[in-house]
Parts: C-alpha cells; structure tokens; sequence
C-alpha cells in the first residue's frame, strides 16, 4: 500500500491547522494553568515540587513515543510500506517498551528519590505511551484536528478532575497522577479504534524484518527524543536533588510559565509534520526553513511581553509565595525563545533524511553542557543559577542544529533566522478565506 501524500487532505491548510492546533493547546494550556494554581495554593511549594515531579517522569514517556511516531511517518510516507503491517509493528514495539518499563519503576523505587510515586508514576506512563505513540497514523494522513480534539478532550478531563479532587476531596500528588492516567487510557481507546480504520483494516502483526528496522529507526529518535527531554529538565532532577522541595516548586512554576510561549512551535510542527515526511526534498526544506524562521519571530515578541508583565502575573496569580520564580523566568526566557524551534530541525533531519542520529548528536551536546553547568552554578546561586544553564544550553543546540541543517541543505542562515514578507501571505490569505464577505 502506497503511503498517503502530503496533499491527500485537500483544503487543510498548513496555516490553518497550525492556527488550529495553537488554539486548542491554549484552551488545553489555559485549563491546565488554572488547575495548576489549585494545586499551588492547596498543596504548596512542597506538594506542588512532588507533582511536578511526578508528571516530569510521565511526560518523559511522550519523548520515548516520539520515536514510534517517527517510524511510522518514515516507513509509510518515505518509505511506502503497507499501513496495516507499520500499525501492528507499532503496537508490538509500544508493547515491548511498556512491558521493559516495569523492570524501571522496580529500580527507581529502590534507588530514585521520592519512591512513593513510582507505582502511580508507572501506569500513567504507560498510558501515555501508548497515547502518543501510534499517533504518527493521523499526523502522516494530515488528521490534525481530530487529535487536537482527543488531546482537549484529554487534559481537560485530567487538569479539572485533579483540580476538583484536591479542592474537595484532598487528593494526593499521587491521586492527580492517578487522573491523568485514566484520562490517557479514554483517549488512546478511542484513537485507536480510528487508527484501524486509517490503517485499512486491524493490524498486521509478526511482520518479518519490519519489527526489528522499526525498533532501530524509532530507538534512535527516542534516545534523540529522551536525550532533549533530559537536557531540558535535567536541572528539574538537580534542583530537586540539591534544593529543597520548595525550591523545586519555585523553579518549575517558573520554567512552566516562560514555557508557555512554546505552544506556537509546537502546534507548527504537528501540523507540518506529515507534510515534512511526504513532500519533496526541497519543500520540505523550504517549509522547515519557514517555519523555523516565523517561530523564532513570534516567541521573541511573546517573551518580550512575558519579560515585562510575566513576574506581576505569577505573584497576582500564584501568591507571594512564588514571588521567586518571576524573576527566575525572565533568566529563562532568552533561551526559551530559540530552542522550541531545534525540534523542526530535528523533525527534518529524522522524517525527510532519515539521519535522527544527526538529534541524537546536537542534544546529547546540549546535556553535557546543561548538566555539568548547572552542577557549577546551582550550588552556588540556586534555581537562578540553573535558569542560566538552561538557556546557555538552549543557544547552544539551536546554534549547532542550525550549523548542521544549513550545511546539509544549502540555504543560508538567513533563511533559517531572518522573516521574510512572503511569510505573512498565508496569514493574510488565511483571514480573507476564513471572514465572511460583506460585499465590500
């Protein structure tokens, strides 16, 4: 079976589903912020650095899953083999790394700090996993609505159910957890049952060879994946290492609010990323290209504004409390605004070059450098000493990915950091598309 082409979806425009995604990841966003101050003002610094915690492991498993998700886009839109055979190899591999994950949580309980969460911590994880890891099917279609409706539909049943729990019945750090993986297990039983029909049928298993080039390509994305993953909160598992559980709690409520602004480059690169695997080599370069550029312009006007307003907001909004973090996050945002776009590069050089040791290489760089500059400084100047490590090692693996894709393309730096007018024509056209006529 022929893999599907990047202009099977007629009418999906590119801009469009980006705009789509970046709205529902702000109601998603907005409803998780709300419930986040619940938890802020209930638990405390303390409870609230123990969710945090816990919900860093769990995301860790959106990075693992990254890898299948890759694997699928490659081998169906690069690669063109059968849907149905790349469906059941997915299933297989994501059944392979949940059943690897128990042998996990056993060793972390013995060894890793907090052990209480690690039982809860497991199952959401495995959840998750599954969540996010056949999602590739509905992103090589180009179905990018329907899975930003499942992943609402997702954090918002989590974010109020936690909320709800802890203001009227007193729930736990451990309870939301429990939420959260309720909520993930709705939403991949649904996805899934969609994803056969994309897939053509129900899934192919035991596909001789498909296995084992499935788990290489997607184990190299997810060591590239789980690699960023760590180098961006690294300095989470040291502040939570060296700092009180307060200091952790100001820390992570200040990289969670400068890190809001990544919405954008995140909702742009779900929406091209079947476009990048399925179109021609050079506009997927051009694409990645633009769509690097437009990100890294729109983030620098949001962190400008988070720079001025952001600290009034978080002590209005959190409490005095959290006075701290404000100051922590403008630290924080320099770094912010680049380093959301590394992962478009990092797209492109997995699902158009099939290179995803290219990421492997940049990140693994930038997580030597974030740790052993965070070592240096957050014993000496706290979480505002790692808030500095953070954004050194966010320069950096931009400015080395960047290298990288400029010399494996060809184009120009230029084309990769300065807007361009051009940029703008699709926004304008998208507004005169989407308003209503007046006759005018």
């Amino acid at each position: 079976m022929a893999g599907p082409s990047a202009k099977r979806a007629p009418g999906r425009n590119l801009l469009w589903q980006t705009l789509h995604t970046l709205s529902f990841a702000i109601i998603g966003q907005v409803t998780q912020v709300v419930a986040g101050v619940v938890y802020a003002r209930i638990l405390g610094p303390a409870g609230k650095g123990i969710l945090s915690y816990a919900v860093t492991i769990v995301v860790l498993s959106m990075t693992i899953a990254d890898g299948i998700r890759q694997a699928i886009a490659y081998e169906i839109g690069t690669e063109h083999e059968n849907q149905r055979r790349v469906f059941g190899t997915a299933l297989e591999a994501l059944t392979l790394i949940a059943f690897a994950g128990v042998f996990v949580w056993l060793g972390l309980m013995r060894i890793g700090p907090h052990p209480e969460v690690y039982p809860v911590v497991g199952v959401a994880f495995t959840t998750s996993l599954f969540l996010n890891g056949f999602i590739g099917l509905y992103l090589v279609h180009n179905l990018v609505e329907r899975t930003n409706a499942v992943y609402l539909a997702a954090t918002i049943l989590m974010s109020l159910g936690g909320a709800v729990g802890v203001w009227l019945f007193k729930m736990s750090p451990l309870g939301i957890v429990a939420v959260m993986a309720f909520a993930n297990l709705l939403a991949a039983g649904f996805l899934l049952r969609g994803a056969i029909v994309l897939a053509g049928g129900a899934p192919i298993f035991r596909s001789p060879g498909l296995l084992g080039r499935h788990l290489r390509f997607a184990g190299t994305v997810a060591l590239a994946s789980t690699i960023t993953y760590l180098a961006l909160r690294v300095d989470v598992f040291l502040v939570s290492a060296r700092l009180p559980a307060a200091s952790l709690g100001l820390y992570t409520l200040a990289l969670g609010s400068g890190e809001l602004m990544w919405q954008l480059g995140r909702a742009a690169g779900t929406a091209a990323f079947g476009r990048i695997a399925t179109l021609p080599r050079e506009e997927s370069i051009a694409l990645t290209a633009r769509l690097t550029r437009s990100v890294i312009l729109v983030q620098s006007v949001v962190a400008i504004a988070l720079f001025v307003v952001g600290p009034w907001l978080i002590t209005r909004v959190y409490g005095s409390a959290f006075t701290e973090s404000g100051a922590v996050m403008r630290i924080a945002l320099p770094g912010l605004v680049v380093y959301s776009a590394t992962s478009i590069l990092a797209q492109f050089f997995s699902l158009k070059e099939g290179r995803p040791r290219i990421a492997v290489a940049v990140e693994l760089f930038s997580l030597t450098l974030c740790v052993v500059v965070t070592m240096i400084t957050v014993g000496r100047f706290g979480i505002a000493g790692a808030a500095a490590a953070k954004t050194l090692a966010y320069f950096t693996s931009f400015a080395v990915a960047s290298a990288i894709f400029v010399r494996r393309t060809g184009v120009s730096v230029f084309d990769v950091l300065i807007p361009r007018r051009e940029d703008l024509d699709g926004l304008v056209q998208l507004v005169r598309a989407r308003l209503p006529s007046r006759g005018l």
